[in-house]
């Protein structure tokens, strides 16, 4: 799976997690307050994380303390919290863009996470001003001598990347400010030296370093302050699982050679995102990065935002382009990154901007990508020590057939393996009678036949099977069914008929599925000239599979599947929608999350689906439309028309079922 967002969270590899199982399995761990043997062994193993955590940051314990927190986000509020301020108090106080002399203040950049922009509620009642610096405010001239002052410094950007010098730290101090660093960006691919650069606070998260354990942080806290910050008993078996976590940061080189690598990663996507234009010669992306570009390693972490454009310069919402990512089975992130400040900065989005757009109805983590065609947010890509050029060329694949404005889009192989994908059931469909509107399931029960009461009924005239294809008027039906009853209805309009499902086997007849005899049962005269009303023909019949019969009504296999990604091909050609396109194809299955066409090399496939011109008819209204076809043939090119896979059933178990969000798992047959 290509996953893009190292610096929402680091991935654990898969010897990290298995060392901390083993771990967990082979240690008895206890509460560290106790003095019985498997308390003091805890508490030898949380005093020797807080050393391998000092020893990361090039620094010991005579210059540091470590108190264990939840995240960054608790860090920065134990600071804030406790921090000596000498202010007189007073709630009403003007955010400003400069700091004052001779004032107790709080200070932080503009390009700042909501964990410290929150802060400043803490902080009110205790300072005399509150200052949201400008980026590059630091110059040394304009920093006043205070005391029992706070800078809380972003030490890398997490919206653009930027690192933000470290020598900041001791222009604040010298002039008798203190420091506390926002690490959780900075830490999480580029290594911190407290024994060069000695801010007074420094706070991250440790999922942010190696991805395992979450829910624990540390605040560092230089030795001329407080220590007791820790609250009762602490996560002792997630910091035990620390050592784990920094000894595979060590099998992967170190933290240096992990900047070097995630930076490598970087700078060809970004490279590879900058190439990209449309037709008539309009840039495909636009990039939100210090001065517009990707500066050297020592300035610029791995992470690149954007936002995709059309070749007349519109915006395609970042909605829009995460659903197709994830359509692609690509993991990245969108929105503002809990960073509004640089996000409004970037994006240019002045005050009355963000005022109107809140009015419009602007919530964090809402869909509104678009307000007035300009973007709320932005796309993020961002890599890690599990990065590779692999999954950069996957987000190539997405874009250049998804956003690259070009004559015709060549579908390629893709760039990772099939059995790197993590792909999910997102549609299950049922169609009762073969040709007519089928019928949506969250969870659908298995049958040694099937899904239960798939292509469990058809229409006959004259004893010929009718088919969409030859009856395009058969689209004016659809269904509901359980175990008591079938109802037909005509779409639209009031008319309906309700049969019991159990009405005795007797009538049998033998009628034809795709060139294989079927034994059916005859439910009547009744509902039979209620069809040749609805259809406007004569000698209509509605038949049923026969109990004895092995198989239901389907003509090659009881199941069958296509990927959402390969029909976004074929979207891209037609205009069509996806929904529209799936009730085309009518499989029973939709699956998202893998490249196009993969599916085509997957193991246990019973054999391809070759498409007739039943995919041109439009579901809705029975008309024959070619683009479709035309469409399929031309991504084919001279191959056959194949689109999804039929699919076999394995040691059915009463009982079974599918179940919408489940997880596919796939490999394929080489």
């Amino acid at each position: 799976m290509p996953y893009l967002d190292h610096a929402g969270a680091s991935l654990p590899s898969d010897e990290q997690m298995a060392e901390v199982a083993k771990l967990y399995s082979d240690s008895r761990l206890a509460n560290p307050h106790s003095h019985h043997q498997s308390a003091v062994r805890t508490k030898q193993i949380v005093d020797c994380a807080r050393l391998r955590v000092l020893r990361n940051f090039n620094t010991e314990s005579s210059a540091y303390y470590v108190v264990f927190t939840a995240n960054t986000s608790h860090s920065l509020k134990i600071v804030a919290e406790n921090f000596s301020f000498r202010s007189t108090g007073g709630k009403d106080k003007e955010i400003q863009d400069h700091l004052v002399t001779d004032a107790s203040q709080f200070a932080y950049f503009q390009d700042s996470h909501h964990s410290i922009v929150g802060l400043r509620e803490i902080v009110r009642e205790k300072v005399d001003s509150i200052a949201c610096l400008p980026d590059d405010y630091p110059n040394e001239n304009e920093i006043p001598s205070t005391s029992k002052s706070l800078f809380v410094m972003t030490a890398a950007s997490n919206f653009c990347g930027r690192k933000y010098p470290l020598d900041w730290i001791e222009r604040f101090q010298k002039k008798g400010w203190s420091v506390c660093i926002d690490a959780a960006s900075w830490v999480s691919t580029s290594p911190l030296d407290l024994n060069r650069y000695k801010p007074n606070f420094v706070a991250f998260s440790f999922y942010k370093i190696f991805g395992y354990p979450t829910g624990l942080g540390a605040l560092l806290i230089r030795k001329d302050g407080e220590s007791r910050f820790e609250e009762g008993t602490f996560n002792y078996y997630a910091i035990a699982a620390l050592q784990k976590g920094f000894d595979d940061i060590e099998k992967c080189g170190g933290m240096k050679k992990i900047q070097d690598h995630a930076y490598h990663i970087a700078k060809y996507a970004y490279r590879m995102l900058e190439s990209k234009s449309h037709y008539n010669g309009e840039k495909v992306v636009e990039f939100y990065l210090r001065n517009n570009k990707f500066g050297p390693k020592h300035e610029q972490g791995p992470l690149i935002s954007f936002n995709l454009k059309t070749s007349a310069g519109r915006y395609h919402g970042y909605k829009t382009v995460e659903k197709i990512s994830a359509i692609f089975g690509i993991e990245l992130r969108t929105g503002c990154f809990c960073n509004i400040g640089a996000c409004r900065k970037y994006l240019n989005l002045a005050p009355e901007i963000v005022r109107y757009n809140q009015m419009k109805g602007k919530k964090c983590g809402d869909d509104m990508d678009l307000i007035n065609g300009k973007p709320t947010g932005a796309l993020r890509v961002s890599f890690g020590r599990r990065s590779t050029l692999e999954c950069v060329k996957a987000l190539e694949t997405m874009i250049d057939l998804c956003f690259v404005e070009s004559t015709i889009a060549k579908y390629s192989a893709p760039a990772l393996p099939i059995e790197s994908y993590r792909p999910t059931l997102v549609k299950i469909v049922s169609f009762p009678v073969k040709s007519v509107m089928g019928i949506e399931y969250e969870r659908c029960e298995l049958t040694p036949r099937g899904l239960m009461f798939d292509r469990e009924f058809m229409i006959v005239q004259n004893d010929y099977t009718l088919s969409l294809k030859s009856h395009p008027q058969l689209c004016r039906l659809n269904t509901n069914i359980s175990s008591e009853y079938l109802e037909i209805r005509v779409r639209g309009e009031d008319e309906k008929f309700r049969i019991p499902m159990d009405i005795l086997e007797m009538n049998g007849n033998d009628n034809i599925v795709c060139e294989t005899a079927v034994k059916t049962i005859d439910y009547g005269d009744d509902v039979g000239e209620w069809l040749d009303d609805s259809l406007d023909l004569s000698g209509c019949r509605l038949m049923r599979r026969a109990e004895v019969t092995e198989r239901n009504l389907v003509n090659d296999s009881p199941f069958l599947m296509v990927n959402e990604s390969s029909m976004l091909l074929l979207q891209q050609a037609t205009g069509l929608e996806i929904e529209e396109l799936i009730k085309r194809f009518r499989s029973n299955f939709v699956i998202r999350g893998l490249p196009p066409l993969v599916e085509d090399s997957m193991k246990s496939v019973k054999s391809l689906c070759t498409r007739c011109e039943m995919i041109c008819i439009n579901p809705e209204n029975g008309a024959k439309e070619k683009e479709l076809l035309l469409a399929l043939r031309e991504l084919r090119e001279s191959s056959k028309m194949t689109f999804g896979i039929y699919l076999a059933q394995r040691n059915h178990q009463p009982g079974d079922f599918v179940e919408v969000g489940s997880d596919v798992t796939v490999s394929t047959t080489s």
